[in-house]
């Protein structure tokens, strides 16, 4: 496969992550795990994201073609990056978007009423 077609397959990923509006999350399998990548206002206003693993996460530096590009800084202050190919998401199988946390804490907040 060419980079032209890499690039073609990888789009509705890369559009669905750039889509992302303020606090919507995006679920997807990766290397047999499953991830969220969450979106967020950064400080400037600009739109940023970070992927999440169970207790885990990572920001994104930048949302490639084929390819997301991640890093993150220890309490060292050493930083560590890593980059995601897009088209072992697509292999993995399911991606789906998610609307924000509001519903998610109120079932949350249900279920611990349920249990009390």
């Amino acid at each position: 496969m060419n980079y032209s077609q890499k690039v073609k397959e990888c789009k509705p990923f890369v559009d669905m992550v750039k889509g992302l509006k303020e606090d919507q999350r995006m679920e997807f399998a990766y290397s047999g795990n499953r991830f969220q990548l969450r979106a967020y206002k950064s400080y400037n206003g600009e739109m940023s994201y970070s992927v999440w693993g169970k207790m885990r996460g990572m920001n994104v530096n930048k949302v490639g073609r084929t390819s997301l590009s991640l890093y993150t800084y220890d309490m060292m202050s050493q930083k560590t990056t890593y980059t995601l190919d897009i088209l072992k998401c697509l292999k993995e199988g399911s991606i789906s978007v998610m609307e924000d946390k509001v519903d998610e804490i109120e079932e949350f907040a249900q279920d611990v009423m349920d249990a009390v």
